[in-house]
C-alpha cells in the first residue's frame, strides 16, 4: 500500500517546536482543516480526545499513532508531525516512550472498519522494520518523509 495516497506533503512536518500532546492535536487538527480532509476542527478534536481516553496512542521508538473516526471528516487520510524535541505528557504503551514522531488519521465514521485497518496496519507493518523506523526519524524534511511514506 503507497501511504502517500492518504497524505500529501503540506499534511507533513518537520522541526516543529511543539512540547505537549494537546499542541500536536491542534495543530496537526489545523493542518487537516487547511487541507479540507476535515469540515469541523471541533468535532475532530473531540474524535481524538474520545479515542485517546480508550487507550493510549503512543507506542515506542518515539511513535505515537492517534486517531480519529468522525463524520467531520470528508476523506480518510492522516498527517505526520516530527517534533524538534520529544513531546512531554505523551502517554504510551512502553513508558519511558519519548514521542517525536506522530501520525494522525483522520477517518470518516463510515470507513471506520476498513481504511482505517488498512492505513494501520500498513503503518505498524513498517514501522516494525528498524532501518525503515530509523530512516523515518532521521528524515530532516517533509519532502524526506513523504518519499520513504511511498516506498
Amino acid at each position: 500500500m503507497d501511504l502517500t495516497k492518504a497524505t500529501s506533503l503540506d499534511l507533513i512536518t518537520v522541526g516543529k517546536d511543539i512540547t505537549t500532546k494537546q499542541e500536536a492535536f491542534s495543530f496537526l487538527t489545523e493542518k487537516l482543516y487547511q487541507a479540507g480532509k476535515i469540515t469541523s476542527k471541533e468535532a475532530f478534536l473531540k474524535a481524538i480526545y474520545e479515542r485517546e481516553s480508550e487507550s493510549v496512542t503512543g507506542l515506542e521508538n518515539g511513535i505515537a499513532i492517534p486517531h480519529g473516526k468522525s463524520d467531520t471528516v470528508k476523506q480518510a487520510a492522516f498527517t505526520v508531525l516530527k517534533t524538534a524535541a520529544p513531546v512531554s505528557d505523551y502517554e504510551s504503551l512502553q513508558p519511558n516512550n519519548q514521542v517525536q514522531l506522530i501520525f494522525l488519521l483522520a477517518i470518516p465514521t463510515a470507513e471506520a472498519g476498513t481504511t482505517h485497518l488498512d492505513i494501520l496496519s500498513e503503518l505498524a507493518t513498517r514501522l516494525a522494520d528498524v532501518d525503515y523506523r530509523n530512516q523515518l526519524m532521521a528524515a530532516s524534511t517533509a519532502g524526506e518523509l513523504f518519499q520513504l511514506l511511498g516506498t
